[in-house]
């Protein structure tokens, strides 16, 4: 008999051990909303099969607020002009006045407010999935599919444009080019045909294009009898493609010169630093989870820059309109070939050994001013946009340094600066740098420099 006991007690300590284990490595849920990590201030819990987490979390990301009553025991959310009314251990729910019901309650975990996600996010609109392997809840504003309108050809001395003009945003087009037969493929996700396009193109190396409709993007093919190079431009807010071909000259794809600058238009390249391969700098939480990558966010205030500038009456393009990755001879070359006045390469920052250093500096090229080239003066330009970013942001102001070592800046044929927003490797500004709000505060105080060194403003 105690032989037995012995066993079974071995088998309850082998349970044990190896149950608390499992239970330990299993990692904490995390929430991403629209791509961004968002952090929680106590982390959220799955109850009744569906994630809770912390209101105070939550709300702010989505553009609400909330009030606690703790007499009454509710919890008021206001969102985009809608009433949500959690009352605490209770599956009924005020929306608007009306009563719906949860799966899972509204409750008080170690003095935090935690509220179902999934119903929240749904309530306003949000497409929630459940992400298992990785323990995430993905929220995604859902997207609404626009058409590409119009397809046009426009043919000139130096080459021939074609424009795709669409309802929607084309900033996500995928651009390929294709051997046996020679020919460019353009992907746009998230896109629909109006209707069919195909067009045949009377021009040196070029035979006609051609539409096709795929799940979940639509496609434009242009026909090549020889290899032709050819520049993009995205235009009347990312909702219009140009790709010019220069059916003249030289064969071989890429990128190559374009027609004149517009009379009277300042020329700009923004450069979203690192992409697809290439990350960038990674914010880890305090596990050493990786939580940011530094790509994402120089893209999103990359945009707003080119937004902003383009509304102003700038001519800008940008180095990448995507998650891809230029090498660093290709950002350059496309500002030299482009002909810029001005080269803005976007970046963030972080450090491998002090997790509180935070703030924003911008680099310039020294010998490029010692030498005169540029129409504007780097070094000016660098300190416009630091005043504007340490102003707005909030930010420590870290300074204005000369970046010889940079080799953007400094292989550019024009006035050129290397800005670091803020340090992804901060807790607090990391934060920071999920925040829309944030992302587009810093894209207006680098336009706002610029305009101001330029004269515009």
């Amino acid at each position: 008999m105690r032989k037995y006991l012995l066993i079974f007690c071995a088998v309850l300590m082998l349970f044990a051990i190896f149950g608390g284990v499992q239970a330990h490595a299993e990692k904490d849920i995390d929430i991403v909303l629209n791509g961004q990590y968002i952090p929680c201030d106590s982390p959220p819990l799955l109850r009744d099969g569906r994630t809770i987490v912390p209101i105070s979390s939550i709300v702010k990301p989505l553009g609400g607020t909330a009030d606690f009553n703790g007499q009454a025991r509710t919890v008021a959310v206001m969102v985009s002009g809608k009433s949500i009314l959690f009352t605490l251990d209770s599956r009924s729910v005020l929306v608007d006045g009306v009563t719906k019901q949860l799966d899972t309650p509204a409750v008080i975990v170690k003095d935090r407010t935690m509220i179902p996600v999934r119903f929240l996010a749904e309530e306003l609109g949000y497409e929630v999935r459940w992400g298992g392997v990785d323990r995430t809840v993905y929220i995604d504003t859902p997207q609404t599919a626009g058409q590409i309108s119009d397809v046009w050809v426009n043919k000139t001395s130096s080459g021939v444009t074609i424009s795709i003009q669409a309802t929607g945003n084309l900033s996500g087009f995928k651009i390929d080019d294709y051997k046996n037969p020679e020919r460019t493929v353009v992907d746009f996700p998230g896109i629909e045909l109006s209707r069919n396009f195909q067009e045949s193109i009377d021009a040196e190396g070029m035979s006609g294009l051609r539409s096709g409709s795929h799940e979940g993007y639509a496609r434009i093919v242009v026909d090549l009898t020889r290899a032709v190079s050819y520049t993009t431009k995205l235009q009347n807010g990312n909702t219009r493609l140009d790709i010019r071909y220069q059916t003249s000259g030289s064969s071989g794809g890429g990128v190559t010169q374009i027609p004149p600058k517009p009379e009277g238009k300042i020329r700009v390249v923004i450069d979203p630093g690192h992409g697809g391969s290439d990350p960038g700098t990674l914010g880890k939480d305090k596990d050493g989870n990786t939580v940011m990558q530094e790509k994402n966010p120089n893209l999103s205030i990359s945009i707003g820059v080119y937004n902003i500038l383009s509304a102003a009456g700038y001519d800008v393009i940008m180095t990448r309109y995507d998650d891809s990755y230029p090498s660093l001879k290709q950002r350059a070359d496309i500002a030299n070939n482009y002909d810029a006045d001005l080269f803005i390469c976007i970046h963030n920052n972080a450090s491998d050994t002090d997790p509180d250093l935070s703030g924003t500096m911008t680099f310039y090229s020294g010998p490029k001013d010692a030498a005169g080239i540029g129409k504007y003066n780097s070094k000016e330009l660098a300190k416009y946009i630091q005043t504007e970013l340490v102003k707005n942001l909030g930010t420590r102001d870290l300074n204005v340094r000369e970046g010889h070592d940079y080799y953007v800046i400094n292989k550019t044929n024009m006035t050129a600066v290397l800005i670091e927003v803020s340090y992804v490797s901060n807790e607090a500004e990391r934060a920071k740098l999920a925040d829309e709000n944030y992302l587009n505060l810093a894209a207006r105080s680098i336009a706002e420099g610029i305009m101001k060194a330029t004269g515009i403003k």
